[in-house]
């Protein structure tokens, strides 16, 4: 009986033994895995800040797929390393996330979208850079709105600053937030004809319709320091042939300063993105001639003008 009793205990202890085993070894993974995790991000941050500034946008999409490759290659390798490590999707924490469930929805569905993009291969249909940031047009889809066509269209703003906020909440718990001071501030378009003149404008104010300003509380493995909204406008003049975007960004520095940030944008119009034959365009619309599309031209031929009466004086004078 003593026998079987010391057995008892000692397949007890041993039980014990094996489970705080296992138990240290998960935990080990585990930071072990953080780790990786964290110094895949690291390195994203490194290399991303001089691909962001590159001024050929066609370098700058080679260059951003071959760090989002990267970065989504080390992501793999860490989960192949610790498969008990699960790709979580972090659930919503901040209190703008907690306002409205069908909101938040919304924006989980906005950055799983973009997260399937940056994955399958980022090419942005349009892209610009200022101030060490780079403004994308990830997708525009044709729509309707109230019957008539429209444009909807998907932003992503790279290397937006953030940062985490320490805050006391009811019963004295404390609680930190990441707080992202950075947002869009409206789109501005100006529309060129195919002989180079100014056809009709349309402007599109106040921020996103839908905004993601921490992507990474609903997709944990998506690529740091991303902004992304969407804006719904009408679809283009069928006549243009050229489209000029003006985009403003604001964002406030460390030491509470707040900047306007401007990206300039200027490319051909996609069939896919102008108003049908029958549509109708209800935006501003007003006839500019050369000379008033181009004032450096204009100047320049005053310049001629006024070369030749100095020439036609001075021989007049001899």
């Amino acid at each position: 009986m003593k026998l079987i009793r010391l057995l008892i205990v000692l397949g007890l202890i041993g039980g014990a033994g094996a489970m705080g085993l296992r138990a240290y070894s998960l935990r080990e993974d585990q930071l072990k895995f953080e780790h990786a995790l964290a110094q895949a991000r690291q390195s994203f941050l490194e290399v991303t800040p001089t691909v962001r500034a590159m001024p050929q946008d066609e370098r700058y999409r080679q260059e951003f797929a071959a760090a989002l490759k990267t970065y989504f290659a080390e992501l793999t390798d860490a989960r192949n390393r610790f498969p008990s490590q699960r790709a979580g999707k972090a659930a919503p924490k901040s209190a703008e996330a907690q306002k409205a469930k069908q909101n938040t929805e919304d924006w989980a569905q906005l950055t799983r979208d973009v997260f399937e993009q940056l994955r399958a291969g980022y090419e942005p249909a349009l892209t610009a850079t200022a101030g060490g940031l780079r403004l994308d047009l990830v997708s525009a889809k044709r729509s309707t709105e109230g019957g008539k066509p429209t444009l909807q269209t998907v932003w992503a703003l790279w290397g937006a600053p953030r940062y985490r906020q320490d805050e006391e909440r009811a019963g004295g718990v404390r609680a930190r937030q990441i707080v992202a001071p950075t947002s869009l501030r409206g789109l501005s378009f100006r529309f060129i004809d195919g002989d180079g003149k100014f056809k009709a404008s349309m402007a599109v104010s106040g921020e996103p319709a839908l905004k993601v300003d921490y992507p990474e509380r609903f997709e944990t493995d998506f690529p740091p320091m991303a902004l992304l909204g969407t804006y719904s406008f009408s679809a283009f003049p069928r006549d243009a042939a050229k489209v000029e975007i003006t985009a403003d960004a604001s964002l406030r520095t460390p030491t509470g300063t707040d900047e306007t940030v401007t990206f300039s944008i200027s490319a051909p119009i996609p069939e896919a993105w102008k108003l049908g034959p029958n549509d109708t365009w209800e935006g501003e619309r007003q006839e500019i001639t050369e000379e008033e599309m181009d004032p450096a031209g204009v100047l320049k031929k005053k310049e001629k003008a006024a070369v030749a009466h100095r020439k036609a004086v001075s021989w007049g004078s001899r």
